[in-house]
C-alpha cells in the first residue's frame, strides 16, 4: 500500500467512519488486500470489515453522501443538493466516497463558511494520515516481536517504536533491539551464521534446508537485524507459489493479529502481579502469544479470548510483556525508554 492509498483512506475515513481506524483493523486490511489493489478496492474491502461495518452499519452511496454533508458541512444535505450528487456522481460505494473526497479536497470555496469547512477537513485528513501511518507501524512492529520472540508488545512500547519509526528510526534497528534483549540473547545467536539457521527455523517451525540457508548466506547481509528485516518482510508479504511459505505468512498474520488483540485488550485487564520484572512474565507471555496463534479467530474473538483466559488462569498481567510501566528491566524490551 502506498501513501496515495493511506492518504486516500484517511480523505474517506475522515466523513465516512465514526471512530477512528484501529492497528487491528488496519493489519485486517492490509491481510485482505490483494497485491496491486486500487484505493477503490482498498476502501471496498475496509466497509466490509466486520468491525467497521458493526460501528457504522452497511455504508451505501446514498449514506455516504449524508455523512459527508454531516461530517465536513456540519449540516444535512438538501433534497436538491442529494439529487445533483446522484445525477453526477458514481454510485459505487467505494468510488462515491473517493469522488466526494475529491469533491471537497479540490473544491474553490465560493464563501467564507464553505472555505472554512474544507480547511477543517483537510486539517483532520492530515491528522488520519498520520494516525494511519502510526498504526501500520504498530502492525509491522506486533509482526516482528511475534516472529522473532512469540511475544506481544505493550502499547507504550508499540507507541513509542511507532513514534520512533516516524522519527527516522529503520525496521532493522527495531529488529537489532529486539535481538539485543533478554529474551532475544537467550533465543539467537551472536555469529551470523547460526542465527541465520535459527531465525530460518523460528520463522520455518522447522529446521531450514541446506539450500534455504544458502539462499540466505548469498544475499549478503551481515548485520543480523537487517536479516531479519528482510527475512521477516520476506515471508510477511509472500505471494508466490510454495504452500508452506504460504503457511508462514499466514501464521506471521495470526501472531500479528493476536499482538494487536493482546494490546487493545490490556487496558481492560485488571493487574494482578507485576509479571513486568522477571522471566516469569515473559514466559507467561509468550505462551499467551502461542495458545491464540494457534486458533482461527478474527480480532474480537481473539479479544474476548484473551480475556477469559487472563481469568480463568489468573494471569491478567501475562500480556504485559514485560513492564506495561514504560521501564527498561535487564534488558528484556519493555517500554518507551527502549526506544
Amino acid at each position: 500500500m502506498d501513501q496515495a492509498q493511506v492518504n486516500d483512506i484517511a480523505r474517506v475515513s475522515v466523513f465516512a467512519l465514526k471512530s477512528p481506524i484501529t492497528a487491528l483493523e488496519w493489519a485486517d486490511l492490509t491481510q485482505a488486500a490483494p497485491t496491486n489493489a486500487s484505493s477503490a478496492t482498498l476502501l471496498r474491502l475496509l466497509f466490509e470489515l466486520p468491525s467497521v461495518k458493526a460501528a457504522n452499519g452497511v455504508l451505501s452511496s446514498s449514506t455516504l453522501t449524508e455523512l459527508f454533508y454531516l461530517s465536513v458541512f456540519k449540516r444535512p444535505a438538501t433534497p436538491n443538493e442529494i439529487a445533483t450528487i446522484n445525477s453526477i456522481a458514481p454510485t459505487a460505494v467505494s468510488d462515491r466516497a473517493l469522488w466526494l473526497a475529491d469533491l471537497i479536497t479540490d473544491f474553490n470555496a465560493p464563501d467564507v463558511a464553505t472555505l472554512n469547512a474544507r480547511l477543517d477537513y483537510l486539517s483532520a485528513v492530515d491528522r488520519a494520515t498520520t494516525s494511519l501511518r502510526l498504526k501500520a507501524h504498530e502492525v509491522k512492529l506486533s509482526a516482528y516481536t511475534g516472529a522473532l520472540l512469540n511475544w506481544a508488545a505493550d502499547p507504550q512500547l508499540s507507541e513509542a517504536a511507532a513514534q520512533a519509526i516516524e522519527s527516522g528510526l529503520s525496521w532493522s534497528n527495531v529488529a537489532n533491539i529486539l535481538l539485543e534483549t533478554s529474551a532475544g540473547r537467550a533465543t539467537y545467536a551472536s555469529e551470523l551464521k547460526t542465527f541465520s539457521a535459527q531465525l530460518a527455523a523460528q520463522l520455518l517451525s522447522r529446521a531450514a534446508t541446506a539450500e534455504e540457508l544458502s539462499a540466505i548466506e548469498n544475499l549478503g547481509i551481515s548485520d543480523r537485524g537487517q536479516l531479519a528485516s528482510v527475512l521477516i518482510d520476506f515471508f510477511q508479504n509472500y505471494r508466490g507459489g510454495v504452500a508452506e511459505y504460504s503457511n508462514v505468512t499466514k501464521s506471521l498474520a495470526q501472531k500479528t493479529a493476536v499482538g494487536l488483540a493482546i494490546q487493545s485488550s490490556l487496558p481492560t485487564l485488571t493487574i494482578t502481579a507485576d509479571y513486568g520484572l522477571n522471566d516469569q512474565g515473559f514466559a507467561a507471555n509468550q505462551a499467551l502469544v502461542r495458545s491464540l496463534s494457534t486458533l482461527a479467530v478474527d480480532r474480537a474473538t481473539a479479544g474476548r479470548f484473551l480475556s477469559q483466559v487472563a481469568e480463568a488462569l489468573d494471569i491478567k498481567a501475562a500480556a504485559l510483556a514485560v513492564s506495561g510501566r514504560g521501564k527498561a528491566i535487564d534488558g528484556y524490551l519493555a517500554g518507551s525508554t527502549v526506544f
